[in-house]
């Protein structure tokens, strides 16, 4: 008998071979171009990190203008009274952002931040309450934020200071609706 030596591959083990890779294909073009893909996702969590670093920066904005306002006993407003002491007193890059819209009414300071990408965030800080909201817009940003109305809260006022003490009868039916 003689002896042979195979060399190659089988016809079976190809279509084996072939039959993997076509899975393989079909699982990473499902996963590109699948409703949930990796770009909508990148997107999204672009966004969200574009959105904290604005809250962050505010927020450092916010605590940096109470500490001076706490040494000088001034009111709050008046470290953003408009929209150039905003901008000063909070900080902001303006290479890298730009600040419209912006408004103070009521112990509310509201407006539009655009970053160096061009994606528009509207803000809002309650003065009074101490917080701050920041959330993505979608094309036109004309719409604004809710504001909370200071007649929702009644105030005790001690040593040049305004001090919420509770609700008032408007904030507690507010907040019954789920308005607040």
């Amino acid at each position: 008998m003689k002896n042979k030596e195979n060399r190659g591959i089988t016809l079976i083990a190809l279509i084996i071979t072939i039959i993997v890779l076509l899975i393989l294909a079909g699982i990473s073009i499902n996963a590109i171009t699948g409703s949930e893909n990796a770009m909508i996702k990148a997107k999204e969590a672009r966004e969200k990190n574009e959105a904290g670093e604005i809250y962050d920066m505010l927020t450092l904005g916010w605590n940096n203008i109470k500490l001076e306002q706490g040494l000088n006993q001034d009111d709050i407003c008046e470290y953003y009274k408009n929209k150039e002491l905003f901008i000063k007193n909070n900080r902001i890059d303006t290479n890298a952002y730009q600040v419209d819209n912006y408004k103070c009414a009521n112990y509310i300071a509201s407006g539009v931040i655009t970053n160096k990408n061009l994606n528009k965030y509207r803000f809002q800080i309650n003065l009074e309450l101490s917080t701050i909201k920041v959330e993505k817009l979608d094309g036109d940003y004309e719409e604004e934020l809710p504001e909370t109305p200071a007649t929702y809260f009644n105030y005790v006022t001690s040593s040049n200071k305004k001090c919420i003490n509770g609700l008032s009868e408007a904030g507690e039916e507010a907040y019954s609706k789920g308005e607040l």
